[in-house]
Protein backbone atom coordinates (compact mmCIF):
# COMPACT_ATOMS: atom_id res chain seq x y z
CA UNK A 1 0.00 0.00 0.00
CA UNK A 2 1.85 2.81 -1.53
CA UNK A 3 0.91 5.16 1.48
CA UNK A 4 1.53 3.82 4.04
CA UNK A 5 4.80 2.20 2.79
CA UNK A 6 5.93 6.20 1.85
CA UNK A 7 5.09 6.70 5.65
CA UNK A 8 7.72 4.24 7.17
CA UNK A 9 10.47 4.81 5.21
CA UNK A 10 11.35 7.82 6.98
CA UNK A 11 13.67 7.67 10.32
CA UNK A 12 10.76 8.91 11.89
CA UNK A 13 7.13 7.61 10.45
CA UNK A 14 4.88 9.82 9.44
CA UNK A 15 1.89 9.80 11.91
CA UNK A 16 -0.95 10.96 9.58
CA UNK A 17 -1.63 12.81 6.21
CA UNK A 18 -2.61 16.39 5.97
CA UNK A 19 -4.84 18.18 3.21
CA UNK A 20 -5.59 14.47 1.75
CA UNK A 21 -7.92 14.99 -1.50
CA UNK A 22 -8.52 12.26 -4.01
CA UNK A 23 -11.32 12.41 -7.06
CA UNK A 24 -11.47 10.06 -9.75
CA UNK A 25 -8.32 11.25 -11.60
CA UNK A 26 -6.06 12.81 -8.72
CA UNK A 27 -4.91 12.42 -5.25
CA UNK A 28 -3.41 14.35 -3.51
CA UNK A 29 -1.72 14.88 0.17
CA UNK A 30 1.03 16.47 2.51
CA UNK A 31 2.45 15.72 5.70
CA UNK A 32 5.92 17.00 8.04
CA UNK A 33 8.62 15.05 8.68
CA UNK A 34 9.84 15.18 12.31
CA UNK A 35 13.08 13.72 11.51
CA UNK A 36 15.13 13.26 8.30
CA UNK A 37 18.64 12.03 7.84
CA UNK A 38 20.65 11.40 4.55
CA UNK A 39 19.19 7.16 4.39
CA UNK A 40 15.65 8.41 3.54
CA UNK A 41 16.54 9.75 0.21
CA UNK A 42 17.89 6.45 -0.74
CA UNK A 43 14.94 4.90 1.02
CA UNK A 44 12.53 7.44 -1.72
CA UNK A 45 14.07 6.91 -4.46
CA UNK A 46 13.93 3.18 -3.76
CA UNK A 47 10.18 3.47 -2.97
CA UNK A 48 9.61 5.20 -6.03
CA UNK A 49 11.87 2.98 -8.46
CA UNK A 50 10.03 -0.27 -7.14
CA UNK A 51 6.43 2.13 -8.86
CA UNK A 52 8.09 2.39 -12.29
CA UNK A 53 5.42 0.16 -14.04
CA UNK A 54 2.81 0.98 -12.45
CA UNK A 55 -0.14 2.42 -14.23
CA UNK A 56 -0.22 6.02 -12.03
CA UNK A 57 2.29 8.57 -12.40
CA UNK A 58 3.42 9.21 -8.61
CA UNK A 59 4.97 12.73 -7.58
CA UNK A 60 6.58 13.37 -4.48
CA UNK A 61 7.84 16.93 -3.91
CA UNK A 62 10.35 17.54 -0.58
CA UNK A 63 10.43 20.84 0.75
CA UNK A 64 13.50 21.44 3.14
CA UNK A 65 11.62 24.37 5.08
CA UNK A 66 8.64 26.26 4.64
CA UNK A 67 7.91 28.39 1.58
CA UNK A 68 11.03 26.95 0.07
CA UNK A 69 11.52 25.57 -3.54
CA UNK A 70 10.47 21.53 -3.99
CA UNK A 71 12.70 18.67 -4.73
CA UNK A 72 10.43 16.78 -7.18
CA UNK A 73 10.84 12.97 -7.90
CA UNK A 74 8.98 10.50 -9.99
CA UNK A 75 8.76 6.94 -10.47
CA UNK A 76 8.39 8.08 -14.51
CA UNK A 77 12.15 9.42 -14.12
CA UNK A 78 14.94 8.53 -16.17
CA UNK A 79 17.98 6.54 -14.52
CA UNK A 80 20.15 9.72 -14.94
CA UNK A 81 16.98 12.12 -13.70
CA UNK A 82 16.71 9.90 -11.04
CA UNK A 83 20.41 9.94 -9.92
CA UNK A 84 20.44 13.81 -10.19
CA UNK A 85 17.15 14.20 -7.81
CA UNK A 86 18.77 11.90 -5.55
CA UNK A 87 21.80 14.33 -5.10
CA UNK A 88 19.80 17.37 -4.98
CA UNK A 89 17.72 15.57 -2.13
CA UNK A 90 21.20 14.70 -0.22
CA UNK A 91 22.40 18.59 -0.51
CA UNK A 92 18.68 19.68 0.70
CA UNK A 93 18.92 17.21 3.83
CA UNK A 94 22.09 18.47 4.73
CA UNK A 95 20.99 21.96 4.75
CA UNK A 96 18.52 22.01 7.27
CA UNK A 97 18.36 23.08 10.23
CA UNK A 98 16.63 21.93 13.46
CA UNK A 99 13.80 24.38 13.45
CA UNK A 100 13.05 24.11 10.04
CA UNK A 101 9.40 22.74 9.04
CA UNK A 102 10.38 19.93 6.81
CA UNK A 103 7.22 18.44 4.88
CA UNK A 104 7.04 16.03 1.49
CA UNK A 105 4.06 15.98 -0.76
CA UNK A 106 2.58 13.21 -2.78
CA UNK A 107 0.78 13.64 -5.79
CA UNK A 108 -0.55 11.09 -7.80
CA UNK A 109 -2.20 11.54 -11.68
CA UNK A 110 -4.62 8.56 -11.77
CA UNK A 111 -4.46 6.59 -15.17
CA UNK A 112 -7.37 3.84 -15.93
CA UNK A 113 -5.71 0.62 -17.10
CA UNK A 114 -8.05 -1.54 -20.17
CA UNK A 115 -7.48 -4.79 -19.06
CA UNK A 116 -8.44 -5.97 -22.51
CA UNK A 117 -8.34 -9.44 -22.14
CA UNK A 118 -11.00 -9.15 -19.44
CA UNK A 119 -12.76 -6.71 -20.48
CA UNK A 120 -11.95 -4.84 -17.33
CA UNK A 121 -11.51 -0.81 -16.36
CA UNK A 122 -8.54 -0.97 -13.24
CA UNK A 123 -8.38 1.96 -10.74
CA UNK A 124 -6.60 2.86 -8.07
CA UNK A 125 -7.77 4.11 -4.88
CA UNK A 126 -5.62 5.40 -2.63
CA UNK A 127 -7.60 7.09 0.62
CA UNK A 128 -11.05 5.98 0.82
CA UNK A 129 -12.04 8.62 3.14
CA UNK A 130 -10.79 11.45 0.71
CA UNK A 131 -12.58 9.62 -2.11
CA UNK A 132 -16.02 9.62 -0.16
CA UNK A 133 -15.40 13.69 0.65
CA UNK A 134 -15.48 14.27 -3.14
CA UNK A 135 -18.29 11.55 -3.94
CA UNK A 136 -20.21 13.31 -1.45
CA UNK A 137 -20.06 17.05 -3.08
CA UNK A 138 -21.21 15.91 -5.91
CA UNK A 139 -24.94 16.47 -7.04
CA UNK A 140 -26.58 13.49 -8.77
CA UNK A 141 -26.34 14.79 -12.40
CA UNK A 142 -23.03 15.32 -11.62
CA UNK A 143 -21.98 11.73 -10.05
CA UNK A 144 -23.82 10.36 -12.98
CA UNK A 145 -21.64 12.06 -15.82
CA UNK A 146 -18.60 11.21 -13.28
CA UNK A 147 -19.00 7.25 -13.28
CA UNK A 148 -20.32 7.22 -17.23
CA UNK A 149 -16.90 9.25 -18.51
CA UNK A 150 -14.84 7.20 -16.28
CA UNK A 151 -15.99 4.00 -15.66
CA UNK A 152 -18.21 2.78 -18.42
CA UNK A 153 -18.09 1.92 -22.13
CA UNK A 154 -19.78 -0.52 -24.26
CA UNK A 155 -17.70 -3.38 -24.33
CA UNK A 156 -16.32 -3.23 -20.65
CA UNK A 157 -18.07 -5.74 -18.16
CA UNK A 158 -16.94 -4.49 -15.11
CA UNK A 159 -14.78 -2.34 -13.14
CA UNK A 160 -11.86 -3.00 -10.61
CA UNK A 161 -11.31 -0.72 -7.86
CA UNK A 162 -7.95 -1.65 -6.01
CA UNK A 163 -8.16 -0.09 -2.78
CA UNK A 164 -4.77 0.48 -1.18
CA UNK A 165 -6.34 0.34 2.51
CA UNK A 166 -6.84 -2.63 4.69
CA UNK A 167 -10.59 -4.07 3.52
CA UNK A 168 -12.40 -6.87 2.38
CA UNK A 169 -13.65 -7.61 -0.72
CA UNK A 170 -16.88 -6.22 -1.49
CA UNK A 171 -18.65 -5.85 -5.45
CA UNK A 172 -21.97 -5.42 -7.51
CA UNK A 173 -22.11 -7.40 -10.35
CA UNK A 174 -19.90 -4.75 -12.11
CA UNK A 175 -17.94 -2.54 -10.18
CA UNK A 176 -15.26 -5.08 -7.47
CA UNK A 177 -13.11 -3.42 -4.50
CA UNK A 178 -10.06 -5.34 -4.01
CA UNK A 179 -7.65 -5.15 -1.52
CA UNK A 180 -4.42 -3.96 -3.84
CA UNK A 181 -2.60 -6.61 -1.52
CA UNK A 182 -4.89 -9.51 -3.10
CA UNK A 183 -4.99 -7.67 -6.26
CA UNK A 184 -2.20 -9.87 -7.64
CA UNK A 185 -3.86 -13.19 -7.08
CA UNK A 186 -7.46 -11.47 -7.57
CA UNK A 187 -9.76 -13.80 -10.11
CA UNK A 188 -12.33 -11.97 -11.45
CA UNK A 189 -15.90 -14.08 -12.04
CA UNK A 190 -17.42 -12.65 -14.34
CA UNK A 191 -21.42 -12.18 -13.17
CA UNK A 192 -22.40 -8.83 -15.48
CA UNK A 193 -24.01 -9.81 -18.19
CA UNK A 194 -23.56 -7.07 -21.85
CA UNK A 195 -25.60 -8.62 -23.55
CA UNK A 196 -29.06 -8.76 -20.37
CA UNK A 197 -27.74 -5.33 -20.03
CA UNK A 198 -28.76 -4.60 -23.38
CA UNK A 199 -31.50 -6.56 -23.82
CA UNK A 200 -33.39 -5.26 -20.82
CA UNK A 201 -32.69 -1.58 -22.08
CA UNK A 202 -34.78 -2.72 -25.19
CA UNK A 203 -37.53 -3.82 -23.17
CA UNK A 204 -37.37 -0.52 -20.87
CA UNK A 205 -36.78 1.42 -24.09
CA UNK A 206 -40.51 -0.03 -25.42
CA UNK A 207 -41.94 -0.02 -21.95
CA UNK A 208 -40.93 2.71 -20.29
CA UNK A 209 -40.18 6.26 -21.10
CA UNK A 210 -36.55 7.74 -19.02
CA UNK A 211 -36.11 11.35 -20.15
CA UNK A 212 -32.13 11.13 -19.36
CA UNK A 213 -31.94 7.34 -21.29
CA UNK A 214 -29.27 9.08 -23.56
CA UNK A 215 -26.78 9.70 -20.89
CA UNK A 216 -27.63 7.38 -18.44
CA UNK A 217 -26.58 3.55 -19.63
CA UNK A 218 -26.94 1.97 -16.17
CA UNK A 219 -28.72 -1.05 -15.12
CA UNK A 220 -29.68 -1.64 -11.55
CA UNK A 221 -27.36 -4.51 -11.67
CA UNK A 222 -24.63 -2.53 -12.20
CA UNK A 223 -24.89 -0.91 -8.61
CA UNK A 224 -26.34 -3.85 -6.42
CA UNK A 225 -24.34 -5.37 -4.13
CA UNK A 226 -24.31 -8.83 -3.22
CA UNK A 227 -23.96 -8.53 0.40
CA UNK A 228 -22.95 -5.58 2.92
CA UNK A 229 -19.96 -4.23 1.96
CA UNK A 230 -17.07 -3.24 3.97
CA UNK A 231 -17.34 -0.29 6.66
CA UNK A 232 -14.98 1.94 4.64
CA UNK A 233 -17.15 1.64 1.33
CA UNK A 234 -20.08 3.76 3.49
CA UNK A 235 -19.75 6.53 1.65
CA UNK A 236 -19.78 4.66 -1.64
CA UNK A 237 -22.29 2.29 -0.89
CA UNK A 238 -24.83 5.01 0.00
CA UNK A 239 -24.12 7.02 -3.82
CA UNK A 240 -24.50 3.11 -5.84
CA UNK A 241 -27.80 3.55 -3.66
CA UNK A 242 -29.19 6.77 -4.98
CA UNK A 243 -27.83 5.41 -8.48
CA UNK A 244 -29.68 1.75 -8.00
CA UNK A 245 -32.64 3.66 -6.96
CA UNK A 246 -33.12 5.53 -9.88
CA UNK A 247 -32.26 2.92 -12.14
CA UNK A 248 -34.73 1.02 -10.96
CA UNK A 249 -37.41 3.49 -11.15
CA UNK A 250 -36.43 3.84 -14.58
CA UNK A 251 -37.12 0.43 -15.31
CA UNK A 252 -40.46 0.28 -13.50
CA UNK A 253 -42.31 3.72 -13.96
CA UNK A 254 -44.10 4.64 -16.86
CA UNK A 255 -42.08 8.31 -16.98
CA UNK A 256 -38.65 8.93 -15.39
CA UNK A 257 -36.86 12.14 -15.83
CA UNK A 258 -33.96 13.84 -13.71
CA UNK A 259 -33.87 17.27 -13.35
CA UNK A 260 -31.76 19.76 -10.93
CA UNK A 261 -30.52 16.89 -9.03
CA UNK A 262 -34.16 15.68 -8.57
CA UNK A 263 -35.44 12.69 -9.55
CA UNK A 264 -39.02 12.65 -10.34
CA UNK A 265 -41.55 9.94 -11.70
CA UNK A 266 -45.10 9.19 -12.95
CA UNK A 267 -46.77 5.64 -12.96
CA UNK A 268 -49.61 4.81 -14.70
CA UNK A 269 -51.65 1.84 -12.38
CA UNK A 270 -55.16 1.44 -11.09
CA UNK A 271 -53.88 4.83 -9.03
CA UNK A 272 -51.62 7.37 -10.47
CA UNK A 273 -47.96 7.38 -8.23
CA UNK A 274 -46.23 10.90 -8.74
CA UNK A 275 -43.70 11.74 -6.56
CA UNK A 276 -39.67 13.27 -6.77
CA UNK A 277 -36.91 12.60 -4.56
CA UNK A 278 -33.42 14.62 -4.05
CA UNK A 279 -29.87 12.83 -3.60
CA UNK A 280 -29.89 12.83 0.13
CA UNK A 281 -33.41 10.35 -0.20
CA UNK A 282 -32.09 8.50 -2.42
CA UNK A 283 -29.08 7.36 -0.90
CA UNK A 284 -30.64 6.52 2.00
CA UNK A 285 -34.15 4.21 1.10
CA UNK A 286 -33.96 0.81 1.20
CA UNK A 287 -35.48 -0.87 -2.31
CA UNK A 288 -34.76 -4.42 -2.09
CA UNK A 289 -38.39 -5.65 -2.52
CA UNK A 290 -38.55 -3.08 -5.70
CA UNK A 291 -35.13 -4.58 -6.66
CA UNK A 292 -36.46 -8.36 -6.57
CA UNK A 293 -39.67 -7.16 -8.18
CA UNK A 294 -37.06 -5.47 -11.09
CA UNK A 295 -35.55 -9.15 -11.34
CA UNK A 296 -39.20 -11.05 -11.66
CA UNK A 297 -40.20 -8.77 -14.31
CA UNK A 298 -37.35 -8.51 -16.37
CA UNK A 299 -36.33 -12.14 -16.50
CA UNK A 300 -37.68 -15.74 -17.62
CA UNK A 301 -40.27 -13.80 -20.14
CA UNK A 302 -43.35 -11.79 -21.25
CA UNK A 303 -42.22 -8.32 -19.35
CA UNK A 304 -44.49 -6.19 -20.86
CA UNK A 305 -47.44 -8.13 -19.22
CA UNK A 306 -45.92 -8.75 -15.39
CA UNK A 307 -45.00 -5.07 -15.95
CA UNK A 308 -48.72 -4.14 -16.43
CA UNK A 309 -49.38 -6.06 -13.48
CA UNK A 310 -47.06 -4.34 -11.49
CA UNK A 311 -48.18 -0.99 -12.10
CA UNK A 312 -51.61 -1.59 -11.19
CA UNK A 313 -50.52 -3.60 -7.84
CA UNK A 314 -48.13 -1.24 -6.84
CA UNK A 315 -50.66 1.61 -6.19
CA UNK A 316 -53.07 -0.65 -4.27
CA UNK A 317 -50.45 -1.19 -1.20
CA UNK A 318 -47.74 1.71 -1.49
CA UNK A 319 -47.87 5.63 -1.90
CA UNK A 320 -44.45 5.58 -2.85
CA UNK A 321 -42.94 2.71 -6.00
CA UNK A 322 -39.49 2.98 -3.93
CA UNK A 323 -41.22 2.00 -1.19
CA UNK A 324 -42.93 -1.25 -2.70
CA UNK A 325 -42.91 -3.99 0.10
CA UNK A 326 -42.92 -8.10 -0.23
CA UNK A 327 -46.97 -7.85 -0.49
CA UNK A 328 -46.74 -5.82 -3.77
CA UNK A 329 -44.82 -8.78 -4.91
CA UNK A 330 -46.76 -11.63 -3.28
CA UNK A 331 -50.03 -10.16 -5.30
CA UNK A 332 -47.99 -9.68 -8.76
CA UNK A 333 -46.80 -12.91 -8.76
CA UNK A 334 -50.50 -14.67 -7.90
CA UNK A 335 -52.23 -11.82 -10.34
CA UNK A 336 -49.94 -12.87 -13.01
CA UNK A 337 -50.20 -16.32 -11.89
CA UNK A 338 -53.73 -16.16 -12.90
CA UNK A 339 -53.35 -14.53 -15.97
CA UNK A 340 -51.21 -17.29 -17.21
CA UNK A 341 -53.94 -19.45 -16.21
CA UNK A 342 -56.34 -17.84 -18.93
CA UNK A 343 -53.86 -17.66 -21.54
CA UNK A 344 -52.94 -21.00 -21.15
CA UNK A 345 -56.31 -22.17 -21.79
CA UNK A 346 -56.52 -19.78 -24.88
CA UNK A 347 -53.16 -21.33 -26.02
CA UNK A 348 -54.60 -24.71 -25.98
CA UNK A 349 -58.02 -23.42 -27.54
CA UNK A 350 -54.90 -21.66 -30.20
CA UNK A 351 -53.42 -24.83 -30.90
CA UNK A 352 -55.77 -26.68 -31.40
CA UNK A 353 -57.60 -24.41 -34.06
CA UNK A 354 -54.26 -24.19 -35.57
CA UNK A 355 -53.87 -27.98 -35.63
CA UNK A 356 -57.41 -27.87 -37.22
CA UNK A 357 -56.38 -25.60 -39.64
CA UNK A 358 -53.70 -27.08 -41.06
CA UNK A 359 -56.00 -30.32 -41.56
CA UNK A 360 -58.02 -28.26 -43.60
CA UNK A 361 -55.76 -26.86 -45.68
CA UNK A 362 -54.08 -30.30 -46.50
CA UNK A 363 -57.60 -31.10 -47.59
CA UNK A 364 -58.03 -27.69 -49.54
CA UNK A 365 -54.81 -28.50 -51.23
CA UNK A 366 -55.67 -32.62 -51.95
CA UNK A 367 -58.65 -30.81 -53.54
CA UNK A 368 -56.79 -28.33 -55.56
CA UNK A 369 -54.59 -30.90 -56.75
CA UNK A 370 -57.50 -32.85 -57.91
CA UNK A 371 -59.48 -29.95 -59.75
CA UNK A 372 -56.02 -29.43 -61.69
CA UNK A 373 -55.61 -32.60 -62.23
CA UNK A 374 -59.36 -33.15 -63.96
CA UNK A 375 -59.69 -30.08 -65.33
CA UNK A 376 -56.06 -30.97 -67.49
CA UNK A 377 -56.76 -34.24 -67.58
CA UNK A 378 -60.30 -33.73 -69.53
CA UNK A 379 -58.53 -31.67 -71.78
CA UNK A 380 -56.09 -33.93 -72.70
CA UNK A 381 -58.10 -36.79 -73.44
CA UNK A 382 -60.85 -34.49 -74.83
CA UNK A 383 -58.03 -33.48 -77.76
CA UNK A 384 -56.99 -36.86 -78.20
CA UNK A 385 -60.15 -38.47 -78.64
CA UNK A 386 -60.60 -35.87 -80.66
CA UNK A 387 -57.94 -36.11 -82.94
CA UNK A 388 -57.79 -40.18 -82.94
CA UNK A 389 -61.31 -40.40 -83.67
CA UNK A 390 -61.59 -37.62 -86.71
CA UNK A 391 -58.53 -39.52 -88.57
CA UNK A 392 -60.46 -42.92 -88.06
CA UNK A 393 -63.80 -41.43 -88.98
CA UNK A 394 -62.28 -40.28 -92.44
CA UNK A 395 -60.09 -43.15 -92.69
CA UNK A 396 -63.23 -45.84 -92.13
CA UNK A 397 -65.37 -43.46 -95.05
CA UNK A 398 -62.71 -43.99 -97.57
CA UNK A 399 -63.30 -47.97 -97.07
CA UNK A 400 -61.33 -50.55 -99.14
CA UNK A 401 -59.96 -48.02 -101.27
CA UNK A 402 -56.99 -47.38 -99.66
CA UNK A 403 -54.29 -49.99 -99.87
CA UNK A 404 -51.18 -48.62 -98.88
CA UNK A 405 -49.80 -46.52 -96.40
CA UNK A 406 -48.78 -43.74 -98.96
CA UNK A 407 -52.51 -43.48 -100.61
CA UNK A 408 -53.09 -43.16 -96.52
CA UNK A 409 -51.11 -40.44 -95.89
CA UNK A 410 -52.42 -38.58 -99.20
CA UNK A 411 -55.90 -39.53 -97.84
CA UNK A 412 -55.07 -37.65 -94.51
CA UNK A 413 -52.61 -35.29 -95.70
CA UNK A 414 -55.39 -33.21 -97.94
CA UNK A 415 -54.88 -29.42 -96.99
CA UNK A 416 -58.31 -28.57 -95.78
CA UNK A 417 -58.34 -31.31 -93.60
CA UNK A 418 -54.92 -30.26 -91.78
CA UNK A 419 -56.26 -26.93 -91.59
CA UNK A 420 -59.17 -28.05 -89.52
CA UNK A 421 -57.49 -30.45 -87.16
CA UNK A 422 -54.90 -27.73 -86.88
CA UNK A 423 -57.09 -25.03 -85.73
CA UNK A 424 -59.00 -27.48 -83.20
CA UNK A 425 -55.28 -28.43 -81.78
CA UNK A 426 -54.57 -24.46 -81.40
CA UNK A 427 -58.34 -24.39 -79.85
CA UNK A 428 -57.79 -27.15 -77.15
CA UNK A 429 -54.24 -25.38 -76.77
CA UNK A 430 -55.61 -22.34 -75.57
CA UNK A 431 -58.35 -24.34 -73.18
CA UNK A 432 -55.07 -25.81 -71.84
CA UNK A 433 -53.00 -22.77 -71.09
CA UNK A 434 -56.52 -21.10 -69.59
CA UNK A 435 -56.52 -24.89 -67.39
CA UNK A 436 -52.46 -24.40 -66.74
CA UNK A 437 -53.04 -20.53 -65.91
CA UNK A 438 -56.24 -21.51 -63.82
CA UNK A 439 -53.61 -24.06 -61.52
CA UNK A 440 -51.15 -21.26 -60.81
CA UNK A 441 -53.74 -18.98 -59.64
CA UNK A 442 -55.12 -21.67 -57.18
CA UNK A 443 -51.75 -22.50 -56.27
CA UNK A 444 -50.98 -18.95 -54.92
CA UNK A 445 -54.18 -18.19 -53.88
CA UNK A 446 -53.47 -21.84 -51.67
CA UNK A 447 -50.44 -20.30 -50.46
CA UNK A 448 -52.01 -16.74 -49.47
CA UNK A 449 -54.47 -18.72 -47.61
CA UNK A 450 -52.02 -20.62 -45.97
CA UNK A 451 -49.97 -17.80 -44.57
CA UNK A 452 -53.28 -15.64 -43.57
CA UNK A 453 -53.96 -18.83 -41.32
CA UNK A 454 -50.46 -18.40 -39.65
CA UNK A 455 -50.61 -14.72 -39.18
CA UNK A 456 -54.22 -15.36 -37.24
CA UNK A 457 -51.64 -17.20 -34.61
CA UNK A 458 -49.37 -15.40 -33.97
CA UNK A 459 -51.00 -12.57 -31.23
CA UNK A 460 -51.63 -16.44 -29.47
CA UNK A 461 -49.01 -17.90 -29.95
CA UNK A 462 -44.90 -17.98 -30.14
CA UNK A 463 -43.13 -17.92 -33.63
CA UNK A 464 -41.70 -21.65 -32.09
CA UNK A 465 -45.05 -22.84 -31.49
CA UNK A 466 -46.53 -21.98 -34.58
CA UNK A 467 -42.71 -23.60 -35.78
CA UNK A 468 -43.47 -26.65 -33.81
CA UNK A 469 -47.25 -27.22 -34.83
CA UNK A 470 -46.93 -26.84 -38.35
CA UNK A 471 -43.94 -29.09 -38.57
CA UNK A 472 -41.82 -25.60 -39.88
CA UNK A 473 -44.22 -25.68 -42.65
CA UNK A 474 -43.29 -29.42 -43.74
CA UNK A 475 -47.04 -30.44 -44.64
CA UNK A 476 -47.64 -27.11 -46.76
CA UNK A 477 -44.08 -27.57 -48.90
CA UNK A 478 -45.12 -31.31 -49.42
CA UNK A 479 -48.49 -30.51 -50.53
CA UNK A 480 -47.33 -27.52 -52.56
CA UNK A 481 -44.97 -30.07 -54.76
CA UNK A 482 -47.64 -31.99 -55.10
CA UNK A 483 -50.18 -29.71 -57.02
CA UNK A 484 -46.55 -28.50 -58.86
CA UNK A 485 -46.09 -32.04 -59.90
CA UNK A 486 -49.37 -32.74 -61.20
CA UNK A 487 -49.25 -29.80 -63.70
CA UNK A 488 -45.92 -30.78 -64.76
CA UNK A 489 -46.75 -34.12 -65.23
CA UNK A 490 -50.29 -33.53 -67.38
CA UNK A 491 -48.54 -30.68 -69.14
CA UNK A 492 -46.01 -33.23 -70.15
CA UNK A 493 -48.68 -35.38 -71.66
CA UNK A 494 -50.11 -32.52 -73.51
CA UNK A 495 -46.86 -31.09 -75.05
CA UNK A 496 -46.37 -35.07 -76.01
CA UNK A 497 -49.62 -35.47 -77.63
CA UNK A 498 -49.40 -31.99 -79.05
CA UNK A 499 -45.89 -32.80 -80.69
CA UNK A 500 -47.29 -36.58 -82.41
CA UNK A 501 -50.66 -34.66 -83.81
CA UNK A 502 -48.50 -31.87 -84.71
CA UNK A 503 -45.68 -34.05 -86.47
CA UNK A 504 -48.18 -36.68 -88.17
CA UNK A 505 -50.29 -33.93 -90.05
CA UNK A 506 -46.74 -32.38 -91.34
CA UNK A 507 -46.00 -35.88 -92.54
CA UNK A 508 -49.24 -36.23 -94.18
CA UNK A 509 -49.17 -32.66 -95.77
CA UNK A 510 -45.39 -33.17 -97.03
CA UNK A 511 -46.54 -36.79 -98.68
CA UNK A 512 -49.74 -35.47 -99.99
CA UNK A 513 -47.63 -32.57 -101.92
CA UNK A 514 -45.16 -35.03 -103.11
CA UNK A 515 -47.21 -36.80 -104.64
CA UNK A 516 -48.84 -34.66 -108.00
CA UNK A 517 -50.97 -36.96 -110.10
CA UNK A 518 -49.75 -36.82 -114.32
CA UNK A 519 -52.95 -34.19 -115.49
CA UNK A 520 -55.72 -36.18 -117.65
CA UNK A 521 -55.86 -35.56 -120.90
CA UNK A 522 -59.83 -35.68 -122.51
CA UNK A 523 -60.54 -35.06 -126.00
CA UNK A 524 -63.11 -35.02 -128.21
CA UNK A 525 -62.66 -37.84 -130.14
CA UNK A 526 -62.21 -40.06 -126.73
CA UNK A 527 -65.68 -38.71 -126.10
CA UNK A 528 -67.02 -39.37 -129.24
CA UNK A 529 -65.74 -43.03 -129.75
CA UNK A 530 -66.80 -43.65 -125.93
CA UNK A 531 -70.30 -42.95 -126.97
CA UNK A 532 -70.10 -44.51 -130.35
CA UNK A 533 -69.60 -48.06 -128.25
CA UNK A 534 -72.07 -47.60 -125.34
CA UNK A 535 -74.58 -46.56 -128.72
CA UNK A 536 -73.30 -50.36 -130.23
CA UNK A 537 -73.73 -52.04 -126.99
CA UNK A 538 -77.05 -51.25 -126.86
Amino acid sequence: MLLNELKRIWSKPIEQWEKSEEGFTRFCASARLNEVNLEDASKLTDLLKSYASHQDKIIVRFYEYEGADSTQLSNTMSAEKFESAHDELLDKIRSCEVDDIVSIQIEIHKKQANLSSENSFLTHIYSMSSLSNYIESLSLEELNNQFVKHFYANNINSCIFAVHEDMTYSKTDYFHFVPVSALATFIKKDSFSIKRCNDVVKIRDRQCSFANASTWPWIPDHFKFESAPHKSLRTIYEAFNALLNVSLLSFVANRTYISNSLVSYFLNGIKDLSTEHDIASLKHINADSLWQLYLWIYSSGRSSDKLGIARNIIPLYVDDVLLTDNQVLISAGSSFELSQKEDVKSYIDSTNKLAEQVFATSQKASDIAEKIANSIKTGVWTISTFVVSTLLFRIFSKGNDLTSISELFAFVGSPLFVTIIAFALFMFTCLFALAFYESCTEQKRFKEMYDASKEVYRNALTEDDIKRILSNDKHYLANDRFITKKRTFYTVIWLVILCASALTLLLALNHNAGSVPEPATVTVLDQTQKLINKGINH
